[in-house]
């Protein structure tokens, strides 16, 4: 028996107009993809927000969003009352997962337009993957080439904490995260 996953990031206007102004998000024994996935997806619902009032919200984006990181089945907890039977998990395949965490950017090389990652699994030349930034929107990538840290050209990252380069045609931030769709 295990719980679900508290997720009241479309529930943000109501949390506000009722007075809260801190959320803790659940980190403590997630894994880094995890944790920057739902932080972004809860700062930008918040930032949105404030910007514009109960009207801009998007919940389905950040819901979306925070889909793509490995869960458990989400609930709203005690929020509307007692969840019952619902706010439990009670077979063994309570983690959903969708996306595959392959890579973190540690650098980017400006002149030769190379990203500088970090393996974290399996992927190859050819994947699609896509790419979540600190700051602005995840985009799609297809995987063209990669380099080892000799330079060779080599079809495959499969060594865990690999440092590889790839070309990307725009400068990437450190700690952007490669995900790859499972399918």
């Amino acid at each position: 028996m295990s719980s679900r996953d508290l997720c009241l990031i479309q529930y943000i206007p109501e949390l506000v107009a009722a007075g809260i102004d801190s959320f803790k998000i659940e980190g403590r024994m997630k894994s880094i993809h995890y944790v920057a996935g739902v932080v972004k997806a809860y700062r930008e619902a918040m930032d949105t927000f404030f910007a514009g009032g109960t009207g801009c919200c998007n919940p389905d984006a950040w819901l979306e969003e925070i889909s793509k990181v490995s869960h458990r089945e989400y609930t709203t907890g005690f929020l509307f009352g007692k969840p019952g039977a619902a706010g439990q998990h009670y077979s063994s395949k309570i983690y959903r997962r969708r996306y595959s965490f392959v890579g973190l950017v540690r650098g980017y090389d400006t002149q030769a337009g190379l990203a500088v990652v970090e393996q974290r699994n399996r992927f190859a030349v050819g994947d699609e993957v896509e790419i979540l930034t600190p700051s602005g929107k995840p985009f799609n990538h297809t995987i063209g080439a990669i380099y080892d840290e000799e330079g060779n050209s080599v079809e495959i990252a499969p060594h865990p904490q690999q440092i590889i380069r790839i070309p990307v045609d725009r400068e990437l931030e450190a700690y952007s995260m490669l995900r790859k769709p499972i399918e």
